[in-house]
């Protein structure tokens, strides 16, 4: 059985009409679609749907970096992914800015005990903004 990853992505800089434009073509794709129908370097994208400037969208087992990131050199643009996938318990952000792409993420060890009272995504997010962002050059 698939574990599904959520996606959540915007992109930012002089050329993101482009690729709003293509997302939303892919958002009426009812099967996994990838970045103009090319062949994904990791991933094919589901349940796309866009929302102005922000991007949703699920793929399998793992976020989408690879694909995202691509897609940014592509079109000179940066960007910042946000990603959970419970099964698993991948929770993590990734921000690609003037050439530099950074990530943090929570480690299994790193996750809250789950609880009536509290929202496990805020108690993420919370753990997460104390985390700093590792730089890949």
């Amino acid at each position: 059985m698939v574990n599904w990853c959520n996606n959540y992505v915007y992109f930012t800089g002089e050329n993101t009409e482009e690729v709003l434009k293509e997302f939303e073509r892919m958002s009426t794709s009812d099967i996994g679609t990838s970045f103009k129908d090319r062949e994904p370097k990791e991933h094919y994208f589901f349940d796309v749907q866009v929302d102005g400037e922000n991007i949703y969208f699920t793929t399998r087992w793992s976020p989408a970096i690879v694909d995202i990131l691509d897609i940014a050199k592509e079109y000179d643009l940066g960007f910042h992914l946000e990603y959970e996938e419970n099964g698993m318990l991948l929770y993590g952000q990734v921000k690609y800015e003037d050439g530099i792409l950074s990530e943090r993420f929570l480690e299994q060890d790193e996750y809250p005990e789950e609880d009536e009272e509290n929202s496990h995504f805020d108690e993420l997010e919370r753990i997460l903004e104390l985390k700093e962002y590792k730089k890949y050059e």
